[in-house]
C-alpha cells in the first residue's frame, strides 16, 4: 500500500518504522526538515519538507494514488484539514490524530470524510481504566467486546506458581485460562508444556472476565477495587481517566499546577478533587495524603519527572502507572518493578497499524484488535472469520499452525472459549491469536 504520513515526530516514527517493516510504501512529510530528513535516513522512505495541508505537497506525494493518509502532527486543526484536502485529491482512506476533547467528541461522525480518528490520550486513559479495576496485575487488554480479557502479570516472590511446570498447570488450577505468552529477560516466549514459571517472568494470562478474576482470586493476587486514587498531572489523560473513573471509585484527586487547567478541570469534572499544586513535589505529596492513596497515576508531560515520582510513589507499597513515551523508559522501569507504563503514541501507533492491516486484508479474517506486548516482541491478534478462512472448522490439533502462533481464544456468540485441541475454528468466530511472527496480517497467514 501507498501510505504518505503527516507529521514526523514520536507516532509518525514509530508508525513509519512499523508500516515500512511490513512492506508498504511510505512517504513522510513534515515542516520541519531535520525531522523529515532523519526518517528518511532511518528507514529509507521519500521525505517531503512542507506544510501537510498544502495541495501542491500532497500532489508532491502522489496524493491521488495514496491508499491512505495518515495525519499525526501535533495540531488537531492541522491534521483534520490534511485529511479533508487529501480525501478530496483522491485519497482512498485518511486518518486524523485528534487530542482535544471538543474536537473529538464534536467530530466523532464521518461528516469529514474521516476514515477512523484517533485520540492518543483517550486510548491512555482507557488503558489506565482497565489496570485500576484489576487490582494486583499489570495491564489488562479487552478483546471480542470484553468477553475475553488478556492479563499480564509478573510472577512473585513466594508464589505458587513458582517452579510448576505449563503441562501441569490446567490440573491444578482450571481449564478456562490460558497461559498464552511469557517474557523471560529480554526474550519474547510463546510457552510449551516445559515451560516452567520463574519468579519475574512477566505471563499473559487469557480467559473470560469471570474466570480471569477467579483464577487472580486464587492465587491472592486480586483484591478489592482500589478505593482512592491520585493523579499527578491534570492533563488530556488525566482528564479522560477522571471521568471514567468517577463512576467507579469514591474518591479521585488531581493534583495540577497551572490554575487555568485546574479551573477547566474543575468546571468540566464532578465528584473529583482538584488540587492546584506541584504534585511532582515530594513534600506537597505528603501533604495531600500520597499515604492514603491506593493507587497514583503519574500523568505528566515528562517522562524523567514521571520516573521519579513512580519510584517513590512505588516505595510508598502503592499501585503505581506511569505515563512515558520513550520506549527505553518503560524497558528501564519494569526492570525496576514498575510494570504498568503506558505510552500513548505507541497505544496510537497500534490502533492505526490494525486499521491499515485490516485495509490490506482481503482473506480468511479481517484484523479487529492488535496489541503488542513484551516489548513489543509480539502480538496479540484477534481476527474475525469468515468462510474463506482455510482451517475453518478443522480440529487445532490437526491444524497446520507455523511455529510461534498461538491460538488463545475463541469467541462464539456471547462465549468465550479456551481452545484445547479438540476445538475448532467456524465462520462467524472472532479468534484472538499471539505471535511472534511479523506482519501477521490475515487469518491465513497463521497456517504453514
Amino acid at each position: 500500500m501507498r501510505i504518505i504520513i503527516v507529521g514526523c515526530g514520536k507516532v509518525g516514527d514509530t508508525l513509519c518504522r512499523q508500516l515500512v517493516s511490513e512492506g508498504h510504501d511510505i512517504v513522510v512529510i513534515d515542516s520541519d526538515s531535520q525531522k523529515v530528513s532523519a526518517l528518511v535516513d532511518a528507514y529509507d522512505v521519500m521525505g517531503i519538507s512542507g506544510n501537510g495541508a498544502s495541495s501542491d505537497i500532497q500532489h508532491e506525494a502522489g496524493i491521488a494514488n495514496a491508499d491512505l493518509l495518515i495525519a499525526c502532527t501535533p495540531g488537531d486543526e492541522l491534521n483534520i484539514i490534511c485529511c479533508a484536502i487529501a480525501k478530496k485529491l483522491g485519497a482512498k482512506e485518511t486518518i486524523a490524530r485528534v487530542r482535544k476533547p471538543e474536537y473529538y467528541n464534536l467530530f466523532m461522525s464521518s461528516e469529514l470524510g474521516l476514515s477512523l480518528m484517533v485520540n492518543p490520550e483517550y486510548e491512555a486513559a482507557k488503558e489506565i481504566y482497565r489496570i485500576l479495576n484489576f487490582p494486583g496485575v499489570s495491564k489488562v487488554e479487552e478483546f471480542a467486546e470484553g468477553k475475553l480479557e488478556l492479563v499480564e502479570y509478573r510472577i512473585p516472590a513466594k508464589s505458587e506458581l513458582l517452579g510448576l511446570a505449563l503441562k501441569d498447570f490446567r490440573a491444578k488450577y482450571a481449564n478456562n485460562v490460558l497461559v498464552c505468552a511469557a517474557q523471560r529477560d529480554d526474550d519474547a516466549l510463546i510457552p510449551g508444556g516445559e515451560f516452567v514459571f520463574e519468579e519475574g517472568d512477566k505471563v499473559h494470562f487469557a480467559g473470560s472476565p469471570k474466570d480471569v478474576q477467579a483464577f487472580f482470586k486464587t492465587l491472592g493476587a486480586s483484591r478489592g477495587r482500589y478505593k482512592k486514587v491520585m493523579l499527578l498531572g491534570g492533563g488530556k489523560i488525566a482528564f479522560y481517566l477522571a471521568k471514567e473513573l468517577s463512576e467507579d471509585i469514591p474518591y479521585i484527586k488531581i493534583i495540577e499546577k497551572d490554575i487555568n487547567v485546574c479551573r477547566e478541570l474543575e468546571d468540566a469534572l464532578e465528584n473529583v478533587e482538584v488540587v492546584n499544586a506541584d504534585g511532582f513535589d515530594q513534600d506537597i505529596l505528603e501533604d495531600e495524603g500520597i499515604e492514603n492513596a491506593d493507587a497514583v497515576a503519574a500523568l505528566g508531560e515528562e517522562d524523567e519527572k514521571n520516573i521519579i515520582i513512580s519510584m517513590y510513589a512505588a516505595s510508598k507499597k502503592k499501585k503505581v502507572i506511569a505515563s512515558i513515551r520513550k520506549d527505553s523508559y518503560i524497558t528501564m522501569l519494569e526492570k525496576m518493578g514498575i510494570d504498568s507504563a503506558i505510552s500513548s503514541e505507541n497505544l496510537t501507533a497500534n490502533h492505526i497499524i490494525r486499521y491499515v492491516r485490516a485495509l490490506k486484508n482481503h482473506d480468511g479474517g479481517d484484523v479487529r484488535t492488535l496489541i503488542r506486548i513484551d516489548n513489543n516482541k509480539a502480538e496479540v491478534l484477534e481476527f474475525s472469520v469468515n468462510e474463506t478462512f482455510e482451517g475453518k472448522n478443522i480440529a487445532l490439533k490437526e491444524l497446520p499452525l507455523r511455529k510461534k502462533v498461538l491460538i488463545a481464544g475463541i469467541v462464539r456468540g456471547n462465549d468465550a472459549l479456551i481452545p484445547d485441541g479438540s476445538s475448532h475454528i467456524e465462520a462467524g468466530d472472532s479468534v484472538i491469536v499471539v505471535t511472534s511472527l511479523k506482519g501477521v496480517d490475515d487469518l491465513n497467514d497463521i497456517l504453514s
